[in-house]
């Protein structure tokens, strides 16, 4: 039986030579590529007061074919591996680690983009994430809800890492201060079958689309960064309280970026849904994000963030059993700069639960991240 990862690495030399045979001897032709792995080494405590130890891994590969400028196709092809500690053993429905997936392959993001001074326009396969929902000083972070709230993936299938979906989505310059970003999403991803080679791209009338709209305010000298969301899910959606089937699922967002200092940024988030369709009532976070507060030639990074979720339900929401009425997750982390390649972050979190009952141990995850790109 031939092992699923050869057909991967086939998959990833042949999409890298095709870019490359497609590069004319014209300046108006140009061909980008990066690659990028990622592995987080973790040891962890569980509610059942046990210890555990796990490894994942994140391969990314993005090749980009640029014409005159403003148009490019851009491919991304993936391997995650590794362990689920998150989903199996720590029980944290937040995800305590952003690269967690499993064994996955194939492709990422796949799109056509052109970009000019006023207007950018993406038609392909797409992360939510990637424009949408995102915090600039919470991407030091390693748990999952600073880069992306778990409102908007637990209550509704939001195509979020390590997820894609046909997406059609816009950036608007309006003026100086004001960037307005639209999209409209496959409101069903296809889940993986250990990988992501077929593109499914059929619209279904139940699955419904995702809308959202996005404007981006920038205040006071670029200081402040004011992101109000507003999404709407078209789908049919079960309400977890009565089992009855709704239609359409609402939800609003609010991320904020603020430069404190030239060199220490915060940022907070909050987010809502339709309360009778959503397993979660609400999610608030806040960061601080520190560069170089050392004397150091290598750039390095401190910071610390709270991401609090608060639960509608007692459903499992993943594998673990959650009688629980609220988890709140801190981090510390450190990210240092080792070669121009090379950077190390390790973090520790500490998960603290609201138990319905008895009271367990809280979890606690320290972590070494080493991040390479070439």
């Amino acid at each position: 039986m031939r092992k699923p990862y050869k057909e991967f690495y086939f998959l990833l030399l042949s999409a890298i030579l095709a870019v490359f045979s497609l590069r004319a001897q014209d300046t108006t032709w140009q061909v980008g590529t990066e690659l990028q792995y990622w592995a987080d080494l973790t040891a962890y405590t569980t509610p059942e007061s046990k210890t555990g130890a796990a490894y994942m891994g994140w391969l990314l590969n993005n090749s980009t074919l640029h014409y005159r400028q403003k148009h490019s196709l851009n491919l991304s092809l993936m391997l995650t591996h590794g362990g689920t500690p998150s989903l199996s053993e720590v029980g944290d429905l937040q995800t305590f680690s952003n690269i967690e997936a499993g064994f996955l392959y194939g492709f990422y993001e796949t799109y056509y983009k052109y970009k000019d001074e006023r207007i950018t326009l993406k038609v392909g396969q797409q992360d939510l994430n990637t424009d949408f929902l995102v915090s600039t000083n919470a991407l030091l972070f390693a748990h999952s809800s600073p880069g992306i709230d778990p409102v908007s993936t637990l209550n509704m299938p939001a195509p979020t890492y390590p997820y894609t979906a046909l997406a059609f989505t816009t950036r608007l310059k309006i003026g100086p201060k004001l960037d307005l970003r639209a999209g409209v999403f496959d409101g069903r991803f296809t889940p993986a079958r250990r990988n992501f080679i077929p593109i499914a791209w059929k619209i279904n009338r139940d699955e419904g689309l995702l809308y959202i709209l996005e404007p981006e305010w920038n205040l006071l000298k670029n200081r402040v960064m004011l992101k109000p969301s507003v999404y709407y899910h078209s789908g049919n959606f079960i309400s977890p309280k009565d089992s009855s089937s709704t239609k359409g699922l609402w939800g609003f967002s609010l991320v904020t970026d603020v430069a404190l200092h030239e060199k220490i940024g915060v940022y907070t988030q909050y987010s809502i849904s339709k309360p009778e369709l959503s397993d979660l009532q609400y999610y608030a976070g806040a960061g601080l994000r520190w560069k170089d507060p050392f004397r150091h030639t290598k750039h390095h990074e401190l910071g610390f963030c709270i991401a609090h979720a608060r639960i509608f339900t007692q459903w499992p929401l993943t594998a673990h059993k959650y009688p629980i009425t609220s988890e709140t997750a801190f981090e510390c982390t450190a990210r240092m700069e080792v070669l121009s390649w090379l950077s190390l972050q390790p973090y520790f979190q500490m998960i603290l639960r609201d138990d319905i009952g008895a009271e367990k141990p809280e979890p606690f995850i320290a972590a070494l991240r080493i991040m390479t790109s070439f």
